[in-house]
C-alpha cells in the first residue's frame, strides 16, 4: 500500500479531528514535506518552521481535506507556498567563496549558488530536479502557465551556470 492510498485511508478520521490519524498523516508526509521546504529555503531552522506552519495550517483547515488523489498535492502547495513567503522575508545573501576542487564541496557550492536565485525560481529548480516533477505540474502547483515555468526554469540554469562559472560562490 503507498502513501496515496494510506491517506485516503485516514483523512476520513483526520476531518473528523481523531488526533492519532493526524498524528499518522504527519509521519507519512513529514519528510516529504521537509525536503521541499528545504530545498527552497536551503535553511534547516526555515524548513521546520515551514514544516510546523503547514500542519497547523492543515489542522485548521482538515475539514477541507478532499478524500481523493489531492491530499497530497493540497500538502505540497501548502509547503510551497508557506517557503515562497519565507523567502520573500529572508534577504539574498551574495557570497564570495575562492573555487573548490574537492568534490565532497560540490553539495555546498550548488547551495550557495541556489541562494542566489529569488525564491520562486529556487523552487522551482529543485521541484523540477530533486522532487522530478514536470513543468506542468510545478505549473499547477505554482499556479502559473507552463510556458512560463519552462522560461523562469531556463533562466534560473543559466543564472546558476554564470555565478559558478564566474565564481561568485
Amino acid at each position: 500500500m503507498d502513501v496515496e492510498d494510506k491517506l485516503k485511508e485516514i483523512v476520513p478520521k483526520v476531518k473528523q479531528g481523531d488526533l492519532e490519524a493526524f498524528e499518522m498523516l504527519y509521519n507519512l508526509t513529514y519528510k516529504y514535506v521537509y525536503k521541499i521546504a528545504y530545498a527552497i529555503t536551503l535553511s534547516k531552522e526555515d524548513a521546520e518552521d515551514i514544516v510546523q506552519n503547514t500542519y497547523l495550517k492543515i489542522y485548521e483547515k482538515r475539514k477541507m481535506l478532499d478524500n481523493g488523489d489531492t491530499v497530497l498535492g493540497y500538502i505540497k502547495r501548502i509547503t510551497i507556498n508557506y517557503a515562497l513567503k519565507n523567502g520573500k522575508k529572508q534577504p539574498l545573501k551574495f557570497i564570495e567563496k575562492e573555487s573548490k576542487n574537492n568534490s565532497d564541496d560540490i553539495k555546498e557550492i550548488v547551495e550557495d549558488a541556489l541562494k542566489q536565485l529569488d525564491a520562486k525560481d529556487r523552487s522551482i529548480v529543485t521541484l523540477f530536479y530533486i522532487d522530478n516533477m514536470t513543468t506542468k505540474e510545478i505549473a499547477f502547483l505554482l499556479n502559473e502557465s507552463e510556458e512560463n515555468i519552462r522560461v523562469r526554469l531556463h533562466r534560473a540554469r543559466n543564472k546558476l551556470r554564470e555565478v559558478i562559472e564566474n565564481g561568485k560562490v
